[in-house]
């Protein structure tokens, strides 16, 4: 394989599947002995001899704003172009529409192919956040210049033709689907014996992976032998924190922050997931992959991967707590849980790797 040199961008590191996709194409790009160059506010945690930082300069504290993401918008296509045509760029991706628009000033004038991996759907996500309705037309004609004339995969049918059906003139060169892997890690065993059931949920938290909905279902629960942990952060943790107290749940739920998801794992008998809108449910797959049973809405992104019998309506949390209650004191229903699911999903067990460095490196071959 011909060495590239290949250019991304990513405005920082943060916690959530995301980064470590992009982290994990990265490494995998290297691993092949291509070149990587990003641009970015502060390194990424990748040190390798291969792997190049270009610094954007803005203070690494105050990226979530609008000034910051018009500088963004503005900046980064001159700064891009100065790397590219410095580094002799051959190939270029993004992660996200908002680093392949900044991307398409230099892929036109170095005729260097883009492509673009789209891993949820940002725009239904400010429209689940009541985002002002003109904002939200801007970022869909952001978002349709990005796709136009490129390469694009989604990570689940849903998301890829959510995405283009919202452009009917701005259509990409070409479009398909690369589904997130799974690796099974751990021995078959997994009935852990706590002491308490241990019920977890795990992401950002926010309304679109809708705690709240769960903390509802928690409410419901006729069995008291549980405990409810809630791993991660975000804008609505005091919010939640504090309808767990309207609850009366303080001795049943634990919020317990970033954690390493080892530990999520260790400690989970059973992971809940009530997103509203999923592009690959990153969560869903490594608890499956560390055999701990799932229960997740039933939205199209999670009933593509799952079968019925994993899934759960949004519309009835007391139905889902009848549920929860069953598995809590069935054992044997909850590994019969388990095995539906690892049925499904023994169909996601491939060099996904592999296929995203070819992709990459070799997106001609793929069209």
């Amino acid at each position: 394989m011909n060495k590239r040199r290949i250019l991304t961008s990513y405005y920082q590191p943060k916690p959530g599947g995301c980064c470590k996709r992009l982290f994990r194409a990265i490494n995998a790009l290297l691993k092949e002995q291509h070149e990587v160059h990003y641009l970015s506010v502060v390194p990424f945690p990748i040190n390798e001899k291969n792997c190049h930082f270009h610094r954007f300069y803005w203070p690494e504290k105050y990226t979530d704003n609008y000034i910051f993401w018009a500088w963004f918008h503005m900046l980064a296509p001159f700064q891009l172009l100065i790397i590219g045509f410095s580094k002799q760029i051959t190939h270029s991706f993004s992660f996200n529409a908002t680093y392949s628009l900044v991307m398409k000033p230099l892929c036109l004038l170095m005729n260097i192919p883009h492509v673009l991996f789209i891993r949820g759907d940002k725009i239904q996500s400010h429209q689940l956040n009541n985002r002002n309705k003109i904002l939200i037309w801007i970022e869909v004609l952001l978002e349709g210049l990005a796709i136009s004339g490129i390469i694009v995969y989604g990570n689940s049918k849903y998301i890829t033709n959510t995405t283009l059906n919202r452009h009917r003139y701005l259509r990409p060169k070409y479009h398909s689907i690369i589904r997130n892997d799974i690796s099974f890690a751990s021995p078959p065993e997994v009935i852990k014996n706590h002491h308490h059931f241990h019920i977890s949920c795990a992401g950002t938290l926010d309304k679109n992976k809708n705690q709240q909905f769960l903390l509802y279902t928690i409410k419901q629960l006729k069995n008291n032998n549980y405990t409810f942990y809630i791993y991660g952060s975000g804008k609505d943790e005091s919010f939640l924190k504090h309808r767990t107290i309207e609850l009366g749940l303080n001795d049943r739920v634990r919020f317990m922050g970033w954690v390493d998801s080892e530990k999520i794992w260790e400690n989970s008998d059973l992971i809940l997931s009530a997103s509203l809108s999923e592009g690959s449910p990153n969560i869903v797959l490594e608890a499956i992959a560390h055999r701990v049973p799932v229960l997740a809405s039933n939205i199209p992104s999670h009933s593509e991967i799952l079968p019925d019998s994993c899934l759960f309506d949004l519309d009835n949390f007391e139905t889902l707590a009848m549920t929860v209650d069953i598995l809590i004191e069935n054992k044997d229903k909850l590994s019969s849980l388990l095995d539906d699911q690892l049925e499904t999903l023994a169909k996601l067990d491939f060099e996904w790797d592999k296929k995203i460095v070819s992709f990459i490196s070799n997106p001609s071959d793929h069209e």
